[in-house]
């Protein structure tokens, strides 16, 4: 089972996503994103992390207030299993905030995946993933090719988010 270090996002944002997760499952029957069911981005991806990452994750907090963030459209990560996602925009402040994370997820992280490197990071938001199909993706572009994706957000927060039904284990909420 794989855990990660995530951005808590916003209130708003988190329902605006969890509608669309609602629109796919009602209309494609995709519910594949429910493997983690909380509206997020990662900063950092392993299969496990050692027991001291927290108090360095926590030891970070005084150091980094909340920070906007913007989407811009929709991103497919394709193959055999392919992604839709929101594309979400680097900007200084974030990628500093990725580093610094992903600097603390390497030194505790177990088997750390590279997409997630900072010469490799694409900060997305989930929409669909697992059982949704190549066969579905001209559906779903067609059903949301009207729709404005240039979203502004918070992020209010990060945790480490396992791979499960479960809210993060641990949230660390910025100032």
């Amino acid at each position: 089972m794989a855990k990660g270090i995530v951005a808590i996002l916003d209130d708003i944002t988190q329902q605006r996503i969890r509608d669309l997760w609602t629109e796919f499952e009602d209309i494609f029957g995709v519910h594949g994103v429910s493997i983690t069911p909380y509206p997020h981005f990662s900063f950092h991806v392993a299969d496990n992390y050692d027991g001291a990452l927290l108090d360095e994750l926590e030891a970070l907090v005084p150091m980094v207030s909340p920070m906007t963030f913007k989407t811009a459209g929709l991103g497919i990560f394709t193959g055999a299993v392919p992604v839709m996602h929101l594309n979400v925009v680097r900007h200084g402040a974030l990628s500093r905030l990725h580093k610094a994370l992903h600097s603390i997820g390497n030194k505790y992280g177990q088997s750390n995946m590279d997409y997630y490197a900072p010469n490799n990071w694409l900060p997305h938001i989930t929409l669909a993933q697992g059982d949704f199909s190549l066969a579905q993706i001209p559906q779903a572009l067609e059903l949301l090719q009207t729709r404005d994706f240039n979203w502004q957000g918070q992020v209010v927060g990060f945790g480490v988010l396992a791979n499960h039904q479960s809210e993060p284990t641990i949230s660390y909420m910025l100032r």
